[in-house]
């Protein structure tokens, strides 16, 4: 599993980030590289590139790591199945 989305890829590859409201290619704010801006005046942050909108909902909460415990399906913590930090 790659820490970069798809579209991070591939713009890295190709040196291209695209804008997703009107799809000219954007351009680095500043020296830092952190922000990207496009001349629409649409703006994203580099890490969030790629992950709008619904992708930025799936990317965030995928399938892979929903959570469950198959171990703990009830959430119980160590102390409350142990009973260490019950008041006498």
């Amino acid at each position: 599993m790659s820490i970069f989305n798809e579209k991070q890829i591939e713009a890295m590859r190709s040196g291209k980030y695209i804008c997703s409201k009107c799809g000219r290619v954007m351009e680095f704010e500043d020296e830092w590289e952190d922000t990207l801006v496009c001349s629409c005046g649409h703006n994203i942050g580099l890490d969030e590139y790629g992950c709008e909108g619904d992708e930025k909902y799936e990317n965030l909460y995928s399938d892979e790591n929903d959570g469950w415990d198959e171990d703990n399906p009830e959430g119980e913590t160590y102390d409350e199945v142990c009973g260490e930090l019950e008041d006498d």
